[in-house]
């Protein structure tokens, strides 16, 4: 499927995979049916055997379009369209990824590949389930991989979110998620892709945007924590109302800056029923 001209990619893909649900909140879209097709094995068997290979491969394949896009953005100001084909993101906040780890099975933490070719780190914060962990075990297993409870997996995910780190689920070809991916605008493939080059169907937004409920918001004595929480500049701290406003065309949906409220002035709502950004993804 192609983005639109209009952008209303994933209420398309909730539409045709979700049935009722946000696609990657759909039992049926992580059942092992899935598996008999043959060009998802192959698109799996690449993501898992190839890791930083991977991402160097796609790199290489995308570097026309980077180009494009970075004369689209000069040009227009606008982000270049991309078909999201084998594999991409989609923005969830913690509250949609505690859903997703009690749909998933056998889930596994790997080590991240982007920190890994960005700043040669090995944390483990990418946590697989479905068909990776066996995948992994047969074509990697000099690789680090550990087993995870579903209990375990939600204490990371909370974990995650206070240090700050922006949930995405990735899919293995629509609508096949395979893993929760925890990571932050300096070592994000998907978010550099999108943020940088204005590929927009890199890293899809989430279903909700922040507000500021400017009744609670204090300003936090001129220093407030959610501004440098906010990777994606949708926060702006105001001097002379003495309170943080939302910019909401720029926020991803991710909501880990509302733990960095002491005050409760941060929450989020549906994208979907905000007039003007129902179609902006």
């Amino acid at each position: 499927m192609q983005l639109s001209q209009r952008g209303a990619l994933m209420c398309e893909f909730c539409a045709q995979y979700g049935h009722g649900n946000r696609w990657y909140l759909n039992p049926e879209n992580f059942s092992e049916d899935l598996m008999e097709d043959a060009e998802r094995r192959a698109i799996l068997n690449r993501m898992v055997g190839w890791g930083i290979d991977y991402l160097l491969a796609q790199g290489a394949k995308f570097a026309p379009l980077l180009e494009m896009a970075v004369l689209a953005q000069a040009a227009t100001g606008q982000t270049l369209p991309l078909v999201p084909g084998d594999s991409a993101m989609q923005i969830v906040t913690l509250e949609d990824a505690l859903k997703i780890a009690d749909i998933g099975r056998d889930f596994v933490a790997l080590p991240c590949m982007c920190r890994r070719l960005v700043g040669a780190r090995s944390d483990m914060t990418c946590l697989n389930f479905g068909p990776v962990k066996e995948l992994e075990r047969s074509q990697k297993p000099e690789e680090p991989m550990e087993e995870l409870p579903r209990e375990e997996v939600k204490k990371r995910l909370r974990l995650f979110d206070r240090m700050g780190y922006v949930h995405q689920v990735q899919y293995a070809k629509l609508p096949f998620p395979i893993v929760i991916c925890n990571c932050d605008r300096k070592y994000c493939t998907a978010l550099k892709s999108r943020l940088d080059y204005s590929l927009q169907g890199a890293a899809l937004k989430g279903h909700e945007v922040c507000v500021v409920d400017t009744t609670l918001c204090d300003g936090c004595s001129g220093k407030p924590e959610c501004v440098h929480f906010c990777q994606f500049g949708a926060l702006r701290w105001v001097p002379t109302d003495g309170v943080v406003v939302s910019e909401p065309r720029n926020c991803f949906g991710c909501g880990v800056c509302r733990q960095s409220c002491p005050r409760g002035a941060l929450r989020l709502v549906s994208r979907e029923a905000t007039p003007g950004l129902r179609e902006v993804w």
